[in-house]
């Protein structure tokens, strides 16, 4: 995935050198998708040091292994997909401002090793066998809308919970006001 990263920078370089000219005036540039990595998991954390975040800002991301507060996961667990509260788009809006329901649905990011494993796995229980709060609960956060740095302002971002039961990832979307600046 590292390599990857490295490799949409150098295409993202490419493409602006040879079809942005000197008298066009970009507003916003931005990248947006899956990026199968998130920026907690040990096991990620190789990409979300890539130097493309050096020259795209992530919203959510704090630093790599820290996300703002107000992040959440976007890779669901594929077990739960077809489940009644994952239909409901109100019911799951609900399940992704809690903390210790989100795990339920929602992957840790406390991954060390993407396997396939992951599409079955349940959250892991506490020393008491309960499922609880973590910092990393419910935060596997792979869907993500950069933008280059100083090329916009972050108005809002959002998590949408409106398709619920029509796509395996919860939706990011961002808000930007773009800038004159040259980017």
């Amino acid at each position: 995935i590292d390599l990857a990263l490295t490799e949409v920078k150098e295409l993202m370089e490419l493409f602006r050198k040879d079809e942005i000219s000197s008298s066009e005036n970009v507003l916003f540039d931005v990248i947006g998708g899956d990026f199968n990595s998130d920026n907690l998991s040990p096991g990620d954390l190789q990409a979300a040091e890539n130097s493309l975040f050096q020259h795209y800002t992530d919203p959510a991301m704090i630093r790599p292994g820290l996300d703002q507060e107000w992040a959440v996961g976007t890779e669901m667990r594929q077990l739960k997909l077809n489940t009644p509260e994952m239909q409901n788009k109100e019911v799951f809006r609900d399940i992704l401002v809690d903390d210790v329901r989100r795990r339920h649905y929602i992957l840790d990011a406390d991954v060390v090793e993407q396997t396939f494993d992951l599409m079955i796995c349940d959250p892991e229980p506490d020393q008491d066998g309960e499922i609880t709060s973590q910092p990393w609960g419910g935060m596997r956060r792979i869907d993500k809308i950069l933008h280059r740095t100083g090329s916009a302002s972050v108005r809002g971002v959002g998590f949408v919970s409106a398709l619920a039961g029509l796509t395996d990832h919860v939706p990011v979307v961002t808000r930007l006001s773009g800038t004159q600046d040259s980017c």
